[in-house]
């Protein structure tokens, strides 16, 4: 299955983080259901010691288990909540 070019990946074990994200966002193509989601909220990072969640900057801010955040690691069975969505982290 082959990846498009604006999809980001996350990154395997021993690969450098520069690029390795995946971003929590409203639609780019003008499609919002719930305002209080910014273009450019929230970004997934893998570091060396494990997946991060970063808020951008967002003006409603980014929660992980109802503790509004800039920067948390995740750990298994974290809620992750941008505007109305709420997200659940499983590790493998």
């Amino acid at each position: 299955h082959q990846r498009r070019r604006h999809e980001p990946r996350l990154a395997r074990e021993g690969e450098d983080d520069a690029l390795q994200s995946r971003s929590l966002c409203a639609s780019p193509h003008g499609r919002r259901d719930d305002v209080t989601v910014s273009r450019n909220h929230a970004l997934l990072v893998r570091r060396k010691d494990g997946l991060y969640v970063d808020d951008l900057g967002s003006l409603n801010g980014t929660y992980v288990n109802r503790s509004r955040i800039e920067s948390r690691k995740l750990d298994d069975g974290d809620e992750i909540q941008v505007g109305k969505y709420k997200l659940s982290f499983l590790e493998r």
